[in-house]
């Protein structure tokens, strides 16, 4: 769990300087805009829980991401998300950590396995935010041109 804790803490660091008023822009239109980027971490925490094998009755309801009308809803929303997911993993007991999950169809020999994967996709979606924030920067749109 604290894996996800540091990846969240880092996501804040990354995420508190980022264009929010940009969630739409992709550079050069080979990566995810900030908005596709948001989307899928948000709807990654419900699938998480799932394949944790948390039961239904303690797992929040799933929010709706694609409802958000601006970069700053998706930052706020993930940020609810994520708080009521760790809620959630601290609510556990150790032994479903210590066990592999029925309901996970990739080979995760445990459920700690499962939150180090968690946290491995959380990094490769922060770098994916600092791409974007690079490249939207000032600097990174004279780069392109010149």
């Amino acid at each position: 769990m604290r894996a996800i804790e540091r990846t969240t803490r880092w996501f804040e660091d990354v995420i508190k300087d980022f264009p929010v008023h940009r969630w739409r822009e992709s550079p050069g239109g080979e990566a995810n805009d900030f908005r596709g980027v948001m989307i899928h971490l948000i709807n990654s925490i419900d699938w998480f829980l799932r394949n944790l094998a948390v039961p239904e009755e303690i797992r929040p309801a799933p929010p709706n991401p694609e409802a958000c009308q601006s970069g700053q809803e998706l930052v706020e929303m993930f940020r609810t998300a994520r708080a009521k997911q760790l809620d959630v993993l601290r609510s556990l007991p150790e032994e479903q950590f210590d066990q592999p999950s029925p309901e996970c169809k990739y080979p995760f020999n445990s459920g700690a396995e499962l939150i180090l994967y968690s946290a491995e996709h959380d990094f490769w979606h922060i770098g994916q935010i600092q791409m974007l924030k690079m490249a939207l920067s000032p600097q990174g749109e004279g780069a392109r041109e010149g």
